[in-house]
């Protein structure tokens, strides 16, 4: 049961997690971006929104990068799980 139900739900969840974080991210620093350069612009709020715009090429760099670790991890995790499932004893074979 926790080998092939639990660890890929886990797995998935913190996929889920890590590529939710990363949307948030890459919203917020758009929204401030866009609140400072387009639809509140001061002299003092255009450095801001500057800012804002260039993290969120970095976050969503940074995004693409965890995510295909992340990718990378759960298909190792799960190939070893799988594989492990498939070594194991059969209960009254013998």
């Amino acid at each position: 049961m926790s080998t092939f139900v639990l660890r890929p739900f886990t797995h998935a969840v913190r996929l889920f997690a890590t590529m939710f974080a990363g949307h948030l991210l890459v919203a917020l620093f758009a929204t401030v971006g866009y609140h400072f350069l387009i639809q509140a612009p001061t002299p003092l709020g255009v450095p801001v929104g500057v800012v804002g715009v260039a993290f969120t090429v970095v976050v969503t760099a940074l995004e693409v990068f965890v995510q295909a670790v992340q990718a990378y991890v759960f298909t190792l995790i799960a190939a070893y799980s799988i594989g492990d499932a498939c070594r194991a004893p059969v209960k009254g074979s013998g």
